[in-house]
C-alpha cells in the first residue's frame, strides 16, 4: 500500500524533528571517528589484497579502491563540516539566549551611521540561527545520500569483478575486458540520456520524456539502488526540487575536486602498487629503493618489496626475503607447470609434494646477481616471515668474499610485461666487515 501524502504527523515525529541537532552531532561524531578509522581499515586491504589476486581482477579493484579512498575523504570532509557549523550553531544559540535582541543599536561603540548600515545587513541573529539549522539538516542529508551512494557503487563494483572472473574461465582476457568496456559506455549513455529526459531544457517536456522519462528514472533507481532506492529517492528528489541545478552541480564539483586533492597520497600508493606496470618497475633502478627493502626501517605491515636485513650488512650473509604475490602464478606455471596433487598420497605428501614444487620452481623463477656476477646453486626456502606472517621465498647469500663498500644485489624475475621482458629489483647495500 503506497502511503498517504496528507498523513497527519504524529506529535512524536515533529518533536523529533526539532531536536534533530542532537542525533546530528552524535552520529556526525562517530562519522568523523569512523572514516578516519575506514581509512586504516582501506590501507589495510589495500596492501594486504594485493597478495591474493591475479593482475585482471587487480586492474578492477584498484578503481575500487580509488574510488573507496575517494569516498572516505568526502565523508570525512563532510562530516568535519557538518559537525563544525552545528558547534557554531550551539554557539550562535548560547549567544541569543544572553542578548535576545541581537546586536544593540544604542549602543555608542559605532557611530550611528555606520550601526545602521551593520543593523540592516545583519538584522536578526534568531533568523541567522535558524537558516544554520536548516544548512546543516541539509549537509547531513546530503552525507546520508552519499553514504548511500558509496555503498551501492561498492556492491556493484565487486559484483562486477566476480562476474569478470567468472567470465575469464570461458574467454579470453581481452573478450572480457572489452565486455567491461562495452558494458561501461552504454552505462554511462544511459545515465547521461535519462537525465537529459528528465531535466534538461527542451527535452524534459518532449513526448519522449513525458512516455519513457520516469519509466527509465524509477527503473535505473530501483536497479541501481537496490533496497537503498526509497530513502535515497526522498533525499535526492527533496533537494533537487527546492534547490537549482547550478547550485547542486557546483557544490558537488566543489566537494569532489577537494576530495580528490587530499586524496592523491592514497591514489598515488593504489596505482603503485596495483597496477601492472608499476609492480613491473618497482626496485627496477638504483635509485628507486624503498625503506621498505630494509629490515631495519621496515615499518609495520606488509612485505611489498624484497627485503634484506639492513642497508649496512656486516654479517657474512645476505638474508633475502621475497614476497610471493598471486599476480605471479601464471607466470611461475608457464615457466614451471601447473602443481596437481596426487590422489593416491596422502595429504602430508601432497603437501611435501607442494612444498617442493614451489622451492624448485623458484630456483628457475629467481635469478640472483650481485654486482655483474650470477649466483649459482642458489636455494630457496618458501615459508612465512617470522616477523610478519606473509608467505614468500627466503634465501641466505654468503658475501664474506666481498670486498668492503657498496655492492648491488639483482633478483631477475621471470614476470613478463607486454615486451616479453623480465621483471628485475635491484637493492643497494654497503659491506662492511666486523674488526
Amino acid at each position: 500500500m503506497k502511503p498517504q501524502s496528507d498523513v497527519s504527523k504524529p506529535e512524536w515525529l515533529t518533536n523529533l524533528e526539532r531536536q534533530s541537532f542532537e542525533v546530528e552531532l552524535i552520529v556526525s561524531g562517530l562519522a568523523i571517528y569512523g572514516s578516519i578509522a575506514l581509512g586504516s581499515f582501506l590501507h589495510e586491504s589495500l596492501e594486504s589484497l594485493v597478495f591474493q589476486f591475479n593482475d585482471n581482477v587487480l586492474f578492477l579493484l584498484k578503481f575500487v579502491f580509488l574510488y573507496l579512498f575517494v569516498a572516505q575523504k568526502i565523508l570525512l570532509l563532510g562530516f568535519i563540516i557538518h559537525f563544525s557549523m552545528r558547534v557554531l550553531w550551539i554557539g550562535m544559540i548560547g549567544l541569543n539566549s544572553v542578548y535576545p535582541k541581537g546586536i544593540n543599536t544604542e549602543s555608542q561603540v559605532y557611530p550611528e551611521h555606520l550601526m545602521d548600515k551593520i543593523k540592516s545587513e545583519y538584522p536578526d541573529i534568531t533568523y541567522y540561527n535558524l537558516k544554520l539549522d536548516k544548512t546543516c539538516s541539509i549537509i547531513f542529508s546530503i552525507l546520508c545520500s552519499a553514504i548511500i551512494i558509496f555503498i551501492v557503487i561498492s556492491i556493484w563494483l565487486f559484483i562486477a569483478i566476480g562476474i569478470s572472473e567468472i567470465l575469464r574461465t570461458f574467454l579470453s582476457d581481452q573478450l572480457v575486458y572489452g565486455i567491461q568496456v562495452i558494458l561501461f559506455v552504454i552505462f554511462y549513455i544511459l545515465i547521461i540520456g535519462v537525465g537529459l529526459l528528465t531535466t534538461a531544457g527542451p527535452f524534459k517536456k518532449s513526448k519522449l520524456s513525458q512516455k519513457y522519462g520516469y519509466r527509465l528514472l524509477s527503473g535505473i533507481n530501483r536497479g541501481l539502488l537496490l533496497m537503498f532506492h526509497e530513502p535515497f529517492a526522498y533525499i535526492s528528489y527533496t533537494l533537487r526540487t527546492n534547490s537549482s541545478t547550478r547550485q547542486f552541480i557546483l557544490a558537488s564539483l566543489i566537494i569532489a575536486v577537494i576530495s580528490v586533492v587530499i586524496s592523491r597520497d592514497d591514489v598515488s600508493k593504489t596505482m603503485n602498487i596495483y597496477t601492472q606496470k608499476a609492480f613491473f618497475e618497482q626496485n627496477s633502478i638504483e635509485s628507486n629503493v624503498f625503506d621498505a627493502n630494509y629490515g631495519d626501517t621496515h615499518t609495520d605491515g606488509q612485505i611489498l618489496y624484497p627485503m634484506i636485513q639492513s642497508e649496512i650488512i656486516d654479517e657474512g650473509y645476505i638474508k633475502l626475503f621475497i614476497p610471493e604475490y598471486a599476480r605471479e602464478r601464471k607466470h611461475r606455471e608457464i615457466l614451471c607447470g601447473a602443481f596437481r596433487s596426487d590422489s593416491e598420497l596422502s595429504d602430508s605428501a601432497n603437501r611435501a609434494a607442494k612444498q617442493e614444487y614451489y622451492e624448485e620452481c623458484a630456483r628457475n623463477y629467481y635469478t640472483l646477481i650481485i654486482d655483474i656476477g650470477r649466483l649459482e646453486n642458489v636455494d630457496f626456502e618458501r615459508r612465512r616471515h617470522n616477523k610478519y606472517q606473509q608467505w614468500g621465498y627466503q634465501t641466505i647469500i654468503p658475501i664474506r668474499s666481498l670486498a668492503d663498500g657498496k655492492h648491488v644485489l639483482k633478483i631477475k624475475m621471470e614476470y613478463k610485461n607486454a615486451d616479453n621482458e623480465s621483471a628485475m629489483r635491484i637493492i643497494p647495500f654497503y659491506k662492511l666487515s666486523k674488526e
